[in-house]
């Protein structure tokens, strides 16, 4: 399992020597990050190729995050079910998020199966200019 490595600072796709990086390149714990930071910044139905009727890929932002103001146990459950059920992760070790009417900023550090630790801080942009 191998995705685009993308930079930590502002998602930009990796380049070295003109070749493109891959997450495989930076270890098994970028790679399941890579995955992690795809699915929070996707809106559930966002993604063309996912099922219009029935959307599979995604964070429910608008179905159940934005609007009117979730519960921050509610907001927990549905990151942390998120994290924990992505493949590679053992663990969920922290989790904290905060909400204004213009980005949601979700901070989080787990455990991969493989024993490694990864950590990010993953800003969504949900309204406003």
């Amino acid at each position: 399992m191998a995705d685009l490595y993308m930079s930590d600072l502002n998602y930009d796709i990796e380049l070295s020597s003109g070749d493109l990086v891959f997450t495989s390149d930076k270890g098994f714990g970028e790679t399941v990050k890579a995955r992690l930071v795809s699915f929070f910044k996707t809106f559930l139905g966002e993604w063309f190729l996912d099922n219009k009727k029935s959307p599979t890929w995604g964070m429910p932002y608008f179905q159940q995050i934005l609007g009117e103001k979730p519960k921050a146990d509610e907001l927990d459950n549905i990151f942390r079910t998120t994290i924990q059920t992505t493949d590679g992760i053992d663990l969920v070790e922290s989790l904290s998020f905060s909400l204004s009417q213009r980005e949601l900023t979700v901070s989080f550090s787990a455990i991969c199966t493989d024993g490694s630790k990864i950590e990010d801080i993953i800003a969504i942009n949900v309204g406003g200019s």
